[in-house]
């Protein structure tokens, strides 16, 4: 950002009409432009509008914007042209930057109405087309857990009858479950028959081939996909969105290979990142919902590094203790993993859609705004005017009561057991107000030693454990005195 500001500082006070200084500050732009290579495309959108923003001049706007167009139009990386259709749509069209001739400003625009259905990230658009019988379908409709390659070509295209053997050859060489989705553009029936038999790959118990046209142009597909010439070949994922756009067999094959590559969750490194962003005792709810957008926000279009970063993000918060950490791993889990499982692999069932099923799982058990489940627990309950040790069913405790469930060998259980005997002592001391006394004297609290209940009584503390969410201890619960639960995962010696 601070080479941002100096360039913006530039196109503050530069004057017009210095032909030398300004083709010495569209050399900086493109400087910077070059460093946000890496960056998603909403920081280049961002960064990009920053810049034409400082611009005073209407003509070193207009000399920035045409820069930065013309970048992001011939970049390298798959996605960016998706900036170059933002400038066309918030600053040239409107006006508010000129290009150098009308006809500039008209290619932009077809460009733009042609490709900003079908950028990386977005859902793929729904496809009516005919098949081989005749009958119409959305061949998008179902995913089937499947990668998608849409593939449009041309009998008499010069290009396909070089992609299309290759791309042929490379799915036989694959064995994760895909599907060719082949689109014939032109309308010739007998061609296009000749086409499939000879020229397209046949299905492999891998690879499910589907054949579609379209001779009257009813799917409006060359809108829809910026379909202009052929070849022109998409990677959808199972769930319908664009991994890949505009590619050649071998750009299919870099993205397939990163696409199935298998992953590690939770590594050292990932977590030394998330401590920094969400370190333990000042994080909420709140921050790790912040993180989780941004998570998404910084992977569109990449579908393995959003599986990444979102396996890394599950693992650290399930790892935590305290109220924040455990509703934002519930919320990590239910939100980002299980509510679109098309984006999970088959050797991330367990690492990630196992553990989020277990969070979701655990978070479910004894909620805040339900009555306590009705069991028995075998406890010391502290307070009031003296200690009673025997077995207690939770529902029927009748007083406002914080329920500990510890271990003998936890440190942190035996700072939660002092804060009990503190909070005791001075319930009971003689120098408090009427106030003070109530509010401490009406308070009870129930230890429960799950080492002591699995050697004393192992029934009753298997009911426990599948009542209550035990994977760490110490679970601090508050029930109200009607045995509603309206707090857990809390921390009596931090409050």
């Amino acid at each position: 950002m601070f080479a941002a500001l100096v360039i913006s500082m530039l196109l503050t006070v530069l004057p017009a009409g210095q032909t030398d200084s300004l083709a010495l500050l569209e050399s900086k732009v493109v400087s910077y432009l070059e460093v946000l290579r890496c960056e998603p495309v909403s920081v280049k959108v961002e960064e990009t509008d920053f810049l034409l923003g400082k611009c005073r001049s209407g003509e070193v706007r207009d000399r920035v914007a045409r820069r930065a167009y013309a970048f992001y139009m011939d970049s390298p990386i798959m996605g960016d042209e998706a900036v170059a259709i933002h400038l066309t749509d918030k600053w040239f069209s409107p006006g508010l930057a000129s290009f150098a001739t009308d006809l500039d400003l008209m290619n932009a625009r077809l460009f733009a109405d042609f490709n900003r259905n079908s950028l990386i990230g977005m859902q793929a658009p729904a496809l009516t087309l005919t098949d081989m019988y005749g009958e119409g379908t959305d061949v998008l409709a179902k995913g089937e857990g499947r990668l998608r390659i849409l593939y449009f070509f041309d009998t008499d295209c010069a290009t396909c009858r070089v992609v299309t053997p290759a791309l042929a050859n490379l799915l036989k060489t694959r064995t994760e479950p895909m599907e060719l989705i082949a689109v014939y553009t032109g309308d010739d029936a007998r061609e296009w028959a000749l086409y499939r038999k000879d020229k397209l790959p046949s299905e492999t118990p891998s690879l499910k081939v589907s054949h579609y046209w379209d001779p009257s142009g009813e799917s409006d597909f060359a809108m829809q996909y910026g379909v202009l010439q052929t070849p022109a070949m998409f990677l959808l994922s199972p769930g319908g969105r664009i991994i890949g756009r505009k590619l050649d067999p071998e750009a299919l094959k870099v993205l397939l290979d990163e696409e199935n590559a298998s992953l590690d969750y939770g590594s050292e490194s990932s977590d030394g990142l998330f401590a920094k962003l969400l370190p333990p005792g000042g994080t909420t709810v709140e921050d790790i919902r912040l993180t989780a957008e941004s998570i998404l926000s910084r992977t569109e279009g990449s579908s393995r590094m959003r599986r990444q970063l979102t396996g890394d993000l599950l693992y650290y918060l399930a790892s935590k203790k305290g109220q924040a950490f455990k509703e934002g791993a519930a919320y990590v889990a239910d939100s980002l993993v299980l509510s679109d499982m098309s984006l999970w692999r088959s050797d991330d069932s367990l690492k990630v859609v196992g553990l989020a099923n277990f969070v979701h799982d655990m978070y479910g058990r004894a909620p805040v705004g339900a009555v306590v489940p009705d069991v028995e627990a075998k406890g010391l309950l502290r307070g009031g005017c003296r200690d009673r040790s025997k077995t207690f069913r939770l529902a029927k405790l009748r007083c406002e009561t914080f329920v500990l469930f510890v271990s003998q060998g936890c440190a942190d259980c035996r700072v939660e057991i002092e804060a009990v005997s503190r909070r005791v002592e001075l319930s009971r001391s003689k120098g408090l107000t009427a106030v003070q006394r109530k509010a401490l004297r009406g308070v009870r609290y129930l230890i429960v030693d799950m080492d002591e209940l699995w050697s004393s009584d192992p029934k009753m503390a298997e009911t426990l454990l599948d009542s209550f969410d035990l994977t760490t201890l110490p679970l601090v619960l508050r029930l109200d005195k009607r045995g509603v639960v309206t707090g857990r995962y809390l921390s009596l010696a931090s409050e």
